[in-house]
């Protein structure tokens, strides 16, 4: 509502008789072949049509959707020129990934590092004088009880998503995917798989990545969920036990098989699973079992970042097109940052500041690791603070980190969704 009165405001030449006369003379001396609106008017260069306005994140996933359909040029206006390009930049820019032509060199630094982030799209837009309407944010750096899913519908989540609208879905062992707004009210809930545990989720415009295991963990496979109706269909099979999804700028997706300690990449279009890499460090190697977990890339997307919940460590693979040079290395080891640190690493994502951000479902704790790996903060047992049970899967909406509690100790009962304040928003994990 605050955004529709701004744009009213700067674009109501009305209010002024001298603005009115200036458009009446205009549009009678104009001999463009299309009537300029009064709203083009106010705006030079037609710098509304294109619609983006909204938060940084429903911005950014306009862009993204306009780079979809060929557009591949953005232009900005903005006024006040140096401060509105400055909070774009601050804002919007980290949200919106470059579509890379070959591997981005590792030295790309400071501001073209920052121009690699911004995808080529054609559109003009102009940036409001205002700030943007925003959803109510959570308090920073304390943990807050969101939504109780101890029910038939929702028990036990531990997969979350959302939308860059603000809708969370969490999936979880009932089978089924429970839909809340940001305040934590159930929406309602998709049926999926009754009985199923669905693990990781993904959220793009394509619809929901869901990595759907059999019951008892007998085997699984990766769909992609209609989030309107529930309905899916089948991407890939075979799997062991498939956990979390990230994907890349090309679209394919990346799914942790936490039995076989290895990662798959998948098609959006579906046709099976392909081994993109296997370690033994990304076995199970004690308990609970469950080796590959958590993935997630960086900025550049050089590397894969994955959590190993049997022994608290999160490893990160190499990308390249050669497998011979998909290298695994220790990021990090909760055994060398102190007591509780990584236990049962399980989801982890990054924010634009290159920090991790990591559920330690068995610390009960989010756990935050710097970009060079150090233990930088722990949430969840501060003063203040609700508490977790089991976190496993955490994402970002604005400056919120969304939690997905599986409560597996108290399974098949138990389960909530837990709101973190963080202090930036969080890389994008689909495009």
């Amino acid at each position: 509502a605050e955004v529709k009165k701004e744009i009213a405001r700067i674009t109501d030449v009305r209010a002024s008789a001298r603005g009115y006369a200036s458009y009446q003379d205009f549009i009678k001396g104009s001999q463009l072949e299309t009537t300029v609106s009064l709203e083009d008017y106010s705006v030079s260069n037609r710098g509304l049509r294109t619609g983006l306005v909204g938060t940084p994140e429903q911005v950014a996933g306009q862009a993204r959707a306009l780079e979809r359909i060929g557009i591949d040029l953005l232009l900005l206006q903005s006024s006040p020129q140096r401060e509105e390009m400055q909070r774009f930049s601050e804002d919007v820019f980290p949200l919106v990934r470059v579509q890379h032509f070959g591997r981005p060199p590792r030295a790309a630094l400071g501001r073209t590092f920052m121009r690699r982030w911004l995808i080529p799209v054609v559109a003009l837009v102009t940036l409001l004088a205002a700030q943007p309407a925003l959803a109510a944010q959570p308090a920073q750096g304390v943990v807050r009880d969101l939504a109780d899913a101890n029910n038939a519908r929702c028990h036990n989540p531990e997969g979350i998503t959302a939308s860059p609208n603000g809708l969370l879905y969490a999936a979880g062992l009932s089978g089924n995917i429970c839909i809340y707004d940001l305040s934590g009210n159930e929406l309602g809930h998709l049926t999926v798989a009754p009985n199923h545990a669905l693990l990781g989720e993904l959220y793009t415009p394509e619809g929901i990545y869901v990595a759907d295991n059999n019951p008892g963990f007998t085997g699984g496979r990766l769909i992609r969920v209609d989030p309107a109706t529930g309905a899916f269909v089948v991407l890939a099979e075979g799997f062991g036990a498939p956990n979390a999804i990230a994907q890349d700028h090309s679209g394919t997706l990346y799914v942790s098989d936490s039995f076989a300690g290895a990662i798959y990449t998948v098609s959006p279009n579906g046709g099976g699973k392909t081994l993109w890499r296997a370690d033994p460090q990304l076995q199970p190697q004690g308990n609970p079992p469950f080796g590959a977990n958590g993935v997630a890339f960086d900025r550049t997307q050089s590397w894969l970042y994955v959590a190993n919940t049997s022994d608290d460590k999160i490893f990160r693979i190499r990308v390249s097109d050669d497998p011979t040079e998909r290298t695994i290395q220790l990021f990090a080891d909760g055994a060398t940052l102190g007591p509780g640190a990584l236990d049962g690493a399980d989801g982890i994502q990054f924010d634009v500041k290159g920090n991790l951000y990591v559920c330690a479902n068995q610390a009960n704790e989010i756990q935050v690791l710097s970009p060079s790996g150090a233990l930088i903060a722990r949430y969840g047992h501060n003063a203040g603070d609700d508490p977790l049970d089991f976190p496993a899967s955490p994402i970002f909406h604005e400056r919120g980190l969304y939690i997905a509690n599986l409560a597996l100790g108290t399974a098949p009962n138990g389960g909530k969704i837990s709101v973190l304040g963080v202090p930036f928003p969080g890389a994008p994990a689909a495009h």
